[in-house]
Formats: structure tokens, C-alpha cells, sequence
């Protein structure tokens, strides 16, 4: 059961998806997830009672516009799913999104239209046009490669300049200004 301020924010949630995405579907298993072109651009974790003492998380996609930087809003937590580790090849899990964490109703009132903007850009990811321009790594014992479609334009398959790029990509500092 979540505590009634997280059901508060899951209904203006809720609501905002429904008015900003009205194309969008939705599924509920473990999470919330909202799909476009079915795409998933946002997922929400719930806290359960421990909301305020945990955060809830927003999963959402890396943009391309921006560089792949997770969105830096004020009193919101950006986080990397994973931190990246030479040769712990798991650790690009996840590398084409990132979560905001909310600890409380009142973070997301006081960020509503940063965290819309975060959402908005996750959802244009899924795009037909913009759906291939994902971050695409490959990390494994055999394999290495690294590709933007960022104002970089990196295409590598160099493994220790693919290791580079995941430290700076993956980075938790690798934030929008």
C-alpha cells in the first residue's frame, strides 16, 4: 500500500500523462509504465509506506538533444541505474535511461514543469525518428562499441576509448547545466 501524499502524486501524475499524452498506453506491474509507439518513455517505482523516508522514482529515457545528460532539477535526485566499472560488463545496464527520485508530494508540486520537461523529452525518444538515436553501447569480453547521436557524434568501437565514454556518459555527475 503507498501512503496517501505518493497517492496524491501518482494522480497529478496520472493526470498530467493523461492530458500531455493522450495516445499514450498504460500498464501496471510492479511499477506504472506509459508507452508511446509501443515505447516505454516512463516508468514510476512506487515507495509504499515508506514514501517520504524513500524515494519514489521516475524511470525515464536520455535525449539525444541534450548531450544524454539525466535532467538536473532542484530538490529532485537525478540518478544512474548502474555506476560503470571497467570490465563489469553489467554495469552499462540501463545506460539509455536514468530515474528522478521524489520524496515527497511536495517536490514534485515545487518542479512540475522541470519534471514535465524531463518527461516530454524522454517521450520524444520515442519517436520513429528519434527512436534509433538512442545511446547505443556494447560492452562485453569480446565486444566494445560506443555511438551518439549528440552534438559529439561518437563512434567507437576502441575498448579503451569506449571505457572513456561510459566514465563520462555514465557518469552520476553527468548532469544537464
Amino acid at each position: 500500500g503507498s501512503s496517501e501524499e505518493e497517492l496524491k502524486l501518482v494522480n497529478a501524475l496520472h493526470e498530467a500523462i493523461k492530458e500531455e499524452f493522450p495516445n499514450a498506453t498504460e500498464k501496471c506491474h510492479r511499477d506504472w509504465s506509459v508507452f508511446l509507439n509501443k515505447r516505454r518513455f516512463f516508468s514510476f517505482f512506487y515507495a509504499g509506506k515508506n514514501f517520504g523516508k524513500k524515494v519514489s522514482g521516475l524511470s525515464l529515457c536520455l535525449n539525444h538533444c541534450a548531450d544524454y545528460r539525466m535532467a538536473n532539477i532542484q530538490g529532485v535526485e537525478s540518478v544512474r541505474g548502474t555506476k560503470f566499472q571497467r570490465e563489469k560488463y553489467r554495469s552499462i545496464r540501463y545506460h539509455d535511461g536514468y530515474s528522478l527520485g521524489l520524496k515527497s508530494f511536495e517536490a514534485y508540486e515545487n518542479n512540475k514543469d522541470s519534471i514535465m520537461e524531463a518527461i516530454r523529452t524522454s517521450a520524444d525518444m520515442m519517436t520513429d525518428e528519434n527512436y534509433p538515436k538512442r545511446l547505443k553501447i556494447v560492452y562485453s569480453a569480446e565486444k566494445a562499441s560506443f555511438k551518439t547521436f549528440d552534438s559529439n557524434a561518437h563512434d567507437t568501437d576502441d575498448r579503451s576509448r569506449v571505457e572513456e565514454l561510459c566514465e563520462e556518459y555514465l557518469s552520476p555527475d553527468y548532469k544537464q547545466s
